[in-house]
């Protein structure tokens, strides 16, 4: 995978999305699911898959596990070693250039309590790749061991309205289907993307790992690229459809349909 596309929109990437009003509401969602969690490991080493600028990893720093952070991007990792630094957790978390396709030049003796992949870095590896990726990760974990997930969904009903609203009809199924689609992920830079249901994704994964929840991330609040049509105004109506988002009673069947699904396996 090039990684070019994100060296060029790393520098901006905290300010276009993780301090962004409706990134930071989607992250403290997933923070909300992956927490208890974090409170039933019986060990302390996480591997992070696409950990981008380090936000994720320096939240589990401040919680005292011990951080292997990986992300095939250069620019992406001299940020978080930065932001790593400033916080004072360098002795939690080890950064290394390393794209998710190319695991197997981990040691071989690295064995972790859980994997973790936030916000859609797994979106970025082609279907084919996904069934060796499951079993990679299910070598890798150790008895007992978990993995969680954020996926960019194939299907987001925010999305959709949104592009009806715009008269792009073109756009309001672009991400239903089995090919990669050519996403933007800012300053006109674009990358293919796959897009997977629940199911879909749980399916390359099955043979080595069990289901234990899927949880919808963003299906109240919207994608955080909807954030600019709203800038400068109040995020009170932000706070409303987050506090829709934390309290829906319909988990199951809106993790099908929010702009994001946290999904938690369990190693057979």
């Amino acid at each position: 995978m090039d990684m070019s596309e994100f060296d060029a929109v790393a520098k901006s990437y905290d300010a276009d999305f993780t301090a962004s009003l409706i990134g930071s509401r989607q992250r403290m969602q997933v923070y909300a699911h992956l927490a208890p969690i974090l409170n039933t490991m019986a060990g302390k080493k996480i591997l992070e898959l696409g950990c981008g600028t380090g936000e994720d990893a320096i939240w589990l720093a401040r919680r005292e596990f011990s951080v292997t952070a990986l992300d095939a991007s250069s620019e992406m990792i001299k940020i978080a070693v930065k932001k790593t630094e400033k916080a004072g957790l360098q002795s939690f978390i080890t950064y290394r250039q390393l794209s998710i396709e190319s695991l197997e030049q981990l040691p071989k003796g690295l064995k972790i309590d859980m994997i973790f992949s936030n916000f859609g870095p797994l979106n970025c590896v082609s279907p084919p790749l996904l069934s060796s990726l499951a079993r990679s990760l299910w070598e890798r974990l150790s008895p007992g061991g978990q993995f969680v997930a954020v996926i960019m969904n194939k299907f987001c009903l925010w999305e959709s309205l949104y592009f009806v609203a715009k008269g792009a009809f073109r756009k309001v199924f672009r991400r239903m289907t089995s090919q990669g689609v050519m996403a933007p992920i800012g300053n006109g830079m674009k990358i293919i993307t796959w897009y997977f249901s629940p199911a879909t994704f749980y399916h390359y994964f099955k043979p080595y790992f069990k289901k234990h929840g899927v949880f919808p991330i963003g299906f109240f609040v919207p994608p955080s690229y909807i954030t600019k049509v709203h800038q400068g105004s109040s995020d009170k109506w932000l706070q409303l459809l987050e506090t829709f988002d934390q309290y829906n009673p319909f988990q199951r069947i809106s993790s099908k349909a929010s702009d994001h699904f946290f999904i938690h396996l369990m190693k057979k």
